[in-house]
């Protein structure tokens, strides 16, 4: 499937702005963890940050999956959506490869 960039780079947008507000404590190890916005994350935790591989459930039913570092997926990853879905190598919540 070939993706549209600005497409692409709307919804890194908006998961930047809602993964920026994920975690507000200190939570280390696997966990699940239910945002008071909706969104769940289920994995890996360092320090309060997503560190590790986890999955997050938007409430605007996108998936997001792979490897966290400091709550942006970094690494091999896959976002899904009602409208796309891509993978690839991501760093700092973005899509390079």
């Amino acid at each position: 499937m070939v993706y549209n960039v600005s497409s692409i780079q709307n919804s890194n947008q908006m998961r930047k702005k809602q993964s920026e507000n994920v975690i507000k404590i200190n939570l280390s190890g696997k966990r699940k963890y239910v945002h008071p916005n909706g969104t769940l994350y289920d994995g890996m935790f360092k320090n309060g940050k997503l560190n590790g591989f986890g999955t997050i459930f938007y409430p605007t039913k996108t998936l997001e999956e792979g490897y966290f570092e400091n709550n942006c997926l970094n690494g091999t990853g896959r976002i899904t959506n009602i409208q796309m879905s891509f993978e690839g190598q991501f760093k700092n919540g973005s899509l390079i490869e």
